[in-house]
């Protein structure tokens, strides 16, 4: 193999080696930025939150802060476990290179000191010498060689030997650097549980108030009307925008093109649970307060999938009051699904969804009553019974 062509793969490799080590060291730097991200959103929520303690505030505004805490505070937990993950294969593969050195180590001092042994017992050879005892000028000439080689064979071991005390002092200031790390992140990660469970604490005992009192009820009723509305306002804002965009691009789908009407009855399940709530005007059997329910509520796990029960594209995907994390999937024609009180949103705005796709995960962001699915058919805007359109 000709000296161009070795030199050329020798770059590539060391390019190659290089480029992954930058990727690694990028991709542990936004993780990192993910987790300072995440702690100064739950600095501020927990201040949020002190500020609504101590003023007038509504029970749906208490209740989505402490939603938005518990999610920034489980989100924090899971990259504290994966940090912590990291970090143990990191310290493991520093103890390993740590091994492989110290052998490396071991090995070399070994030769030196038979090399050092052999000068000892034979003494080393002077220049001179070599001049005196050769035969000839060509045989001067071969030992002045062999004795070059030795000597640089010699410096580049003692050389070698020094790169490997550097490595061990590097390697140990790293191990300890790591184990730090792991320390204050387990610390951390131990902290962080305690902030959870007292949040959820929070929460509970929040939603036991409102079950206890009446006026809690009665404010809690006034307060879902409003929401009702704000979200009524949304979905008409959705539908104007709609229409706008059509018009812009100068074609209106005509109706007989609109395929959602024809899956009435035909719409899969968007989980599979037990209905606790359908869909009409319900009044509490304790204080005959009114609530209306503009969908269907699914009692279902947390964290089971939510599907979405027809193709169309992602109009909202984000929190809102009353509801918690919601997504609002368009079908066209004035035709749209609501799935709310998500523990988790696998989409975004603008996404074009297919029947059956994963839109997110079952939660009880939002929810007075735990986990569970609320989910509603609006018909040119205007709530519609789901159950005649699920089969």
């Amino acid at each position: 193999m000709r000296l161009e062509h070795k030199a050329f793969i020798l770059v590539a490799v060391l390019s190659l080696v290089g480029a992954a080590f930058s990727q690694t060291t990028d991709e542990i730097q936004q993780k990192e930025e993910e987790l300072r991200s995440i702690r100064e959103k739950l600095v501020e929520s927990r201040k949020k939150a002190k500020e609504l303690e101590s003023k007038e505030s509504s029970i749906l505004e208490k209740l989505d802060q402490l939603d938005v805490q518990l999610e920034l505070s489980q989100e924090l937990l899971r990259k504290l476990k994966q940090k912590e993950k990291r970090k143990i294969t990191e310290i493991s593969d520093v103890e390993s290179k740590i091994e492989a050195v110290e052998k490396k180590l071991k090995a070399r001092r070994t030769i030196l000191g038979n090399r050092l042994r052999a000068i000892y017992k034979h003494g080393s050879v002077h220049p001179m010498e070599l001049i005196l005892t050769a035969r000839s000028f060509p045989d001067m000439v071969t030992k002045t060689k062999y004795l070059m080689l030795i000597a640089e064979q010699d410096a580049r071991l003692k050389g070698r030997i020094e790169n490997d005390r550097q490595e061990l002092v590097d390697y140990g200031a790293k191990l300890l650097r790591d184990l730090s790390e792991l320390k204050n992140t387990r610390v951390e990660n131990e902290t962080e549980l305690k902030n959870l469970d007292r949040d959820k604490e929070k929460r509970e005992i929040l939603l036991e108030d409102v079950r206890q009192k009446k006026k809690n009820q009665e404010d809690l009723a006034k307060e879902l009307a409003k929401s009702e509305a704000r979200l009524q306002s949304l979905i008409d804002e959705l539908i104007r925008k709609r229409a706008e965009e059509a018009r812009k691009r100068g074609r209106v789908v005509p109706p007989e093109e609109v395929t959602f009407p024809r899956r009435r009855g035909r719409l899969i399940w968007p989980v599979r649970g037990e209905v606790v709530s359908s869909f009409g005007t319900k009044k509490h059997p304790k204080y005959g307060t009114s609530t209306l329910n503009n969908g269907i509520d699914i009692k279902a796990p947390k964290g089971k999938r939510v599907l979405a029960v027809a193709d169309g594209q992602v109009a909202y995907a984000d929190r809102f009051l009353g509801y918690g994390q919601v997504v609002i999937i368009d079908h066209g024609g004035g035709y749209y699904s609501l799935y709310a009180h998500l523990s988790s949103i696998l989409i975004d705005v603008g996404d074009s969804v297919r029947e059956r796709d994963i839109i997110g995960e079952v939660g009880d962001s939002g929810s007075l009553e735990g986990s569970r699915l609320h989910f509603e058919i609006r018909e040119q805007g205007r709530p519609a019974d789901p159950a005649i359109w699920l089969k």
